[in-house]
């Protein structure tokens, strides 16, 4: 099975039909960015539906809330934005255009709206882009990754918990 569709994914690239296949990425990208975006604005309203996970969680924006669009958690729609937000990015870089620049954007918001651990990755990532592609801050954006990841160890071995919040409740008996 996988093998098959490495065998069709191979043969597209190598027809020559590489550059349809991105802009599907980040088509695809585009979309699930809109679900994510939309289920995170309606969850402001107090209207819950299925693009959202919500629980009582301390980090927030507004109502509690982590974006997934259409995918069984917020996490995996994280894994699934990262592709489609370094091609918008290495498109805008490449054309100089409005739309790709938006599309980053775009992609970029849903990613924040999912407030998944692995953001923090991916937010060192975009740092290091930056600062290869034009040649700047080197030393400073290693500085910026080694917080970041810092950053990222604390949060992924710690739970902050409100002392109100149900789960609170549950793993202390109170």
């Amino acid at each position: 099975y996988l093998f098959l569709i490495y065998i069709f994914f191979k043969f597209l690239f190598l027809k020559g039909y590489k550059k349809i296949i991105l802009n599907y990425l980040i088509l695809s990208g585009i979309i699930s960015s809109f679900f994510a975006i939309l289920g995170w604005m309606l969850i402001q309203f107090n209207i819950n539906t299925s693009l959202v996970l919500v629980y009582d969680y301390p980090i927030k924006i507004g109502q509690s809330g982590r974006s997934s669009a259409f995918f069984e958690t917020p996490n995996s729609l994280m894994l699934f934005l990262i592709v489609p937000l370094f091609l918008s990015l290495d498109k805008f870089f490449q054309k100089k255009k409005l739309k790709n620049l938006f599309s980053f954007i775009f992609i970029f918001l849903a990613s924040v709206l999912t407030f998944s651990k692995s953001f923090l990755i991916i937010l060192g990532l975009i740092i290091c882009y930056f600062s290869f592609k034009k040649n700047i801050l080197k030393k400073f954006s290693i500085l910026f990754l080694i917080i970041l990841t810092l950053i990222y160890v604390l949060i992924s071995n710690f739970l902050i918990l409100k002392k109100s919040s149900n789960f609170y409740k549950q793993l202390y008996n109170k």
